[in-house]
């Protein structure tokens, strides 16, 4: 990433209450990955990193006590980084948090439906809580059968987002005294981000609606039905 003219650098840190995330993806030398990155990818960028920075490489007879110091934290800082990135929970609440709030359109026609809402659909994919593929499901081609979008607005009317939403107000596990008193912050906490993932959820759930109330192809069937309806009792007299 270093030698890459068009990387950012790391981002800011990343805080909620007591909680305080680095950039973590950038320590470990992927932050232009980050949530893409898997663990063949995570294994390959901390051996990398580790024989690069490590202390024992870099400190010298010269080498001045604060220099050490900072040798020392940065060393530190990538085990970290990687040992987070290898715990599936605590990644989870990482990518969680190191991506942008969920943003969805409410406002859009049927004019403007494959315009607005189906790109809005894309950014969610990735926060499946499920097996197989979600963007499988987004169905984008304006002359698709109807049934390929009936399986679309199926699909999605239940999807679920494995997305966290830690709380300001969350307490620190590790001033657990035990076991139990682990197991009941845990709860606590989980309490605390329900009301969070609540929200998230009827967003998405209230924009799948809308999408399907405004998708063409959707109308274009109801219409068909309509009128085959209205054929049939014509046609009984």
């Amino acid at each position: 990433q270093e030698n890459d003219p068009n990387y950012k650098g790391p981002k800011p840190d990343i805080k909620i209450g007591n909680m305080v995330w680095e950039d973590h993806y950038d320590i470990m030398g992927l932050g232009r990955e980050r949530h893409l990155a898997d663990a063949e990818a995570i294994r390959v960028a901390y051996r990398t990193r580790s024989l690069m920075l490590h202390p024992d490489k870099l400190i010298t007879p010269d080498t001045t006590e604060e220099e050490k110091e900072r040798l020392d934290d940065r060393f530190k800082r990538l085990n970290t980084a990687n040992e987070l990135l290898n715990d599936t929970k605590k990644r989870r609440v990482y990518d969680s948090v190191d991506a942008p709030p969920t943003k969805l359109p409410m406002k859009f026609e049927t004019e403007d439906f494959f315009e607005k809402a189906i790109p809005a659909f894309q950014p969610l994919v990735r926060w499946f809580d499920g097996k197989g593929d979600a963007a499988k499901f987004i169905e984008s081609d304006p002359a698709a059968p109807y049934e390929k979008v009936r399986k679309m607005y199926e699909f999605w009317a239940k999807f679920k987002s494995w997305r966290e939403f830690p709380h300001e107000d969350e307490e620190d596990l590790e001033s657990a005294e035990d076991r139990w008193g682990r197991r009941q912050i845990e709860q606590e906490n989980k309490k605390k981000r329900e009301k969070s993932k609540k929200e998230d959820t009827d967003k998405i759930r209230r924009f799948v609606e809308r999408a399907e109330e405004k998708d063409p192809r959707v109308i274009k069937k109801r219409m068909e039905d309509k009128e085959a309806r209205e054929a049939k009792k014509k046609a009984k007299g």
